[in-house]
């Protein structure tokens, strides 16, 4: 087992992921596959992506009610007939209107009867609004329609100001992170209040011509995607990543990805990368 800045990674064993305790008795899996499936960035079609990813031993499905394709994530899983218990779902409801209303339509769209995580997607500018929000994601907590609750794309002043009303802390905050692109006063904050930070974007800040991370990508026979995804879990996060809308190759990105607990960067290695 591995501890890393206050979290417990048990695992890999036998091909499986490491998980981290987000909340008591809930496991998240350190890597998520992406879902997102439009616009620039990392897209990942769910009826494209989620079949390997299981294939390849992953379980954790990152969604959303505003990717608008949660239907086809309940469908491409019920393709591999995984069954519900064994999989990981993390969906996300948006930052303005009903978010109770938005959590039942999530779970009916996904086919399911509760979440693992359910995320406030992005905070208002009204502390008021986020208040309310996540006032009603307490309340499907306590209707058991998910497993653990959180936040995302919210900086520690903001949830300094949810903290005011909030009776339960955010089990996580999922953010924008990468190598060159990592908000360390808001990680440093989170990971000092237990709740875990999560990266989205992991790959949009990964340079595969720079020759720092190419070097240690040499020196450890990994990729240079891998490096970049290390990064993130040797800081003490998790982290959801796309496998593409390429039937092709998202099998192998999918193995590619799998592989980022074979190995560990230095601490010399960290700090060519926060460097960066």
């Amino acid at each position: 087992m591995l501890s890393l800045a206050g979290f417990l990674f048990v695992g890999p064993s036998s091909g499986e992921v490491p998980t981290v305790e987000i909340a008591p008795g809930v496991n998240m899996p350190s890597i998520n596959v992406g879902t997102w499936s439009y616009g620039n960035g990392q897209p990942s079609d769910p009826s494209i992506g989620v079949p390997p990813w299981i294939e390849a031993g992953g379980t954790g499905l990152d969604c959303a009610w505003d990717y608008f394709n949660q239907a086809k994530v309940a469908a491409a899983v019920e393709s591999t007939g995984k069954p519900r218990e064994s999989l990981f779902i993390t969906t996300k409801v948006p930052g303005i209107g009903d978010a109770l209303q938005k959590m039942k339509v999530d779970l009916q769209q996904l086919n399911t009867s509760y979440a693992d995580l359910t995320l406030l997607h992005m905070p208002s500018k009204n502390p008021a609004t986020n208040a309310a929000q996540w006032k009603s994601l307490e309340q499907a907590l306590a209707m058991k329609l998910t497993r653990s609750i959180g936040i995302s794309n919210f900086n520690s002043a903001q949830i300094e100001e949810l903290m005011k009303t909030a009776t339960v802390t955010p089990a996580v905050n999922q953010c924008d992170m990468g190598v060159a692109n990592h908000d360390d006063a808001t990680i440093k904050y989170c990971q000092a209040k237990n709740i875990t930070y999560e990266a989205w974007g992991a790959m949009k800040g990964c340079n595969f011509t720079d020759p720092t991370i190419g070097n240690i990508a040499k020196s450890r026979n990994v990729s240079v995607a891998q490096v970049c995804l290390r990064y993130v879990i040797d800081r003490g996060c998790v982290l959801a990543v796309g496998t593409g809308n390429d039937a092709a190759t998202a099998k192998a990105y999918a193995v590619e990805d799998m592989g980022i607990f074979d190995f560990a960067l230095t601490s010399a290695e960290m700090a060519l990368l926060n460097a960066l």
